[in-house]
């Protein structure tokens, strides 16, 4: 039987990481972690988000805020979490987690996409937004049209399956 293994990869796991690139690409990968544990935690406060990871997938997660120093006066979603899939295409998850004010975590969401366009362009682009108490079903709704304008999906209050 396999052992259930948890990494936690919040704020506090690069918080003394500050990315001083010139470029966002770098800034990015330079606050990225790689885990290939089973489930994935990420939490701010009393949000979190779970990332299933039964295949161990090797998962990088980047921690945008406070790493990213410059995107720190833009709005912006807290995680980025990327993997490859069975065909070999990428999947990228920008993560919002929120305890109120679920408006401003899907216009965050927005905002990191647009900044991000050029590196995550041809990928499967995704969205999450993991809140406590849960995002009402009728924010997500509203919300939801307005990413698959974009061709983006936009998800809630599940926990997310890296395969």
């Amino acid at each position: 039987m396999r052992m259930m293994m948890t990494a936690i990869c919040d704020g506090k796991y690069l918080h003394n990481k500050q990315s001083h690139a010139f470029s966002l690409e770098e800034a990015l990968h330079e606050c990225t972690c790689v885990s290939t544990h089973s489930k994935i935690v990420l939490k701010e406060h009393k949000a979190k988000c779970e990332i299933k990871n039964s295949d161990s997938l090797q998962v990088r997660i980047t921690c945008l805020d406070p790493c990213v120093t410059m995107l720190s006066q833009k709005k912006k979603c807290d995680f980025i979490a990327a993997w490859e899939d069975k065909d070999n295409n990428t999947i990228v998850y920008y993560i919002e987690l929120k305890a109120s004010n679920h408006e401003k975590a899907c216009k965050q969401l927005l905002e990191t996409i647009n900044y991000c366009k050029s590196i995550h362009g041809s990928c499967s682009r995704r969205c999450h937004i993991a809140a406590y108490p849960p995002v009402a079903n009728a924010t997500i709704q509203k919300y939801q049209k307005k990413f698959s304008k974009q061709n983006i999906e936009l998800s809630a209050n599940v926990a997310l399956q890296a395969s």
